[in-house]
């Protein structure tokens, strides 16, 4: 014999709801949403999202006979089960936050927009059913008071995603202009070292030139000393147009990054 839809669905069979609210719930969780027959409205939220479970949300279902009287598959029964719910959420959000608190690079934030992102899409969609929901009820005051918990929530875990961003976004930059500093200092170091070969090489060359003859004819030749002289001159010219171009650029440099 085939299961009546009613058997079928994941709706508890001791909850009396319209057959029609049956085909408004499909296998898989789908969006959060209210669905309203008869008198009966019937919740369906998400519950907690975690990491790893690659989007696949579980449900949980609220119903609300016509009587007035809430019951859920979770957490018990009357309003109070919607309020433990919700907290569910307020508990997660008080954790990341915290999280966030100490986060001190850009891993440390990732790991927080891992958990505040899912979790901040969760909360938008449970405010967009429960303001719904205050719609349909709107002289219940557990419900408007549940709507207002839920719009904190959405905005809490809006303003820990901002700052979370803007947290790894300021690490990485951060980072970057070490990385920048440190190149310029390697820079630096080279420019140094080209300015000590450019002081010694003419000097070095002449030396390796005389080397070739004895040095007694090396040293008693006026020539040599002219040469050695002229080899330091042309060293020190060498060496200062060296410091000074790097000191115009530096102070190009400067100019760029002050405006």
């Amino acid at each position: 014999m085939k299961p009546t839809p009613r058997e079928k669905s994941i709706i508890p069979q001791s909850w009396d709801v319209p057959e029609a609210m049956l085909h408004g719930i499909g296998k898989k969780a789908g969006r959060q949403k209210m669905i309203r027959e008869d008198d009966h409205i019937l919740l369906i939220l998400h519950q907690l999202p975690e990491l790893g479970d690659d989007g696949r949300r579980k449900r949980s279902l609220f119903w609300r006979n016509p009587a007035g009287q809430w019951k859920s598959k979770r957490h018990g029964d009357g309003i109070e089960s919607l309020q433990k719910h919700v907290q569910i959420f307020a508990k997660a959000v008080e954790k990341v936050d915290a999280k966030l608190d100490v986060s001190n690079d850009a891993g440390d934030y990732l790991e927080v927009l891992r958990v505040a992102t899912p979790l901040h899409r969760s909360c938008r969609n449970k405010l967009a059913v429960l303001e719904e929901l205050r719609d349909v009820l709107p002289e219940d005051a557990e419900v408007m008071s549940l709507r207002d918990w839920a719009l904190g929530l959405e905005r809490s875990t809006e303003f820990i995603c901002a700052d979370a961003r803007h947290g790894m976004d300021f690490c990485m930059a951060e980072s970057a202009e070490r990385q920048a500093r440190a190149s310029r200092d390697a820079g630096d170091e080279a420019r140094l070292l080209n300015r000590l070969v450019a002081f010694f090489f003419p000097v070095a060359t002449l030396a390796a030139i005389g080397g070739m003859n004895p040095p007694g004819e090396v040293f008693g030749s006026q020539q040599i000393w002219m040469i050695l002289a002229i080899g330091l001159v042309a060293g020190l010219v060498l060496h200062y147009s060296n410091v000074l171009t790097t000191f115009l650029n530096r102070k190009k440099r400067r100019e760029r990054e002050e405006d």
